[in-house]
């Protein structure tokens, strides 16, 4: 039987690049299926959660890991 590759977890940052929207003021990590549904040219990336926070954005209610 062929070997299986180990699994690798990722931990899950508590801050690190989030993505907001032009027309709402949540963001959202970048795999959270919501930012599939922002368009690119409507997308606000922010360096990090922090970032986003002081641009008045909150957590995005859908996105695990972010509340």
């Amino acid at each position: 039987t062929p070997k299986s590759e180990p699994i690798v977890t990722t931990p899950l940052k508590q801050d690190g690049e989030v993505i907001g929207s032009k027309s709402g003021k949540k963001y959202y990590f970048p795999w959270c299926g919501t930012v599939k549904r922002i368009k690119p040219e409507n997308q606000v990336p922010f360096a990090s959660i922090a970032d986003a926070k002081a641009a008045g954005f909150t957590p995005g209610g859908n996105c695990k890991g972010l509340w």
